[in-house]
């Protein structure tokens, strides 16, 4: 399925998302970098990316899941907070079990 039915579907929604998308702001406002993948490859196959999500069920409306818009930055990556102490108070935790146990050498047939 192409992404778009014509070109004025296609500049109206690159108006609304990727032209205010923070991922690409660098590649669109100086050249510089690689630009957005996604839409490369919407450039180049004229399917629709995976990243993107139909709305509403309206053809050329979709929804990009990698949209960053304007005033997003990107944090430091924070660590994982520490388990709950109340986890396992209320039930206790069973040992882990591995359920997918390998083959033995009889049951390998050659």
């Amino acid at each position: 399925m192409s992404a778009f039915s014509n070109a004025t579907m296609a500049d109206i929604w690159l108006a609304n998302w990727c032209h205010r998308c923070q991922r690409d702001a660098i590649f669109r406002n100086t050249g510089k970098g690689s630009g957005c993948q996604i839409l490369f490859n919407v450039y180049v196959t004229n399917e629709v990316p995976p990243e993107w999500i139909v709305q509403d069920g309206v053809l050329g409306d979709y929804h990009c899941i990698e949209f960053r818009g304007p005033g997003w930055r990107n944090p430091e990556p924070q660590p994982k907070p520490p388990p709950s102490p109340l986890q396992g108070a209320l039930f206790d935790i069973e040992p882990h079990t591995r359920m997918l146990q390998p083959l033995t050498r009889e049951q390998v047939t050659v």
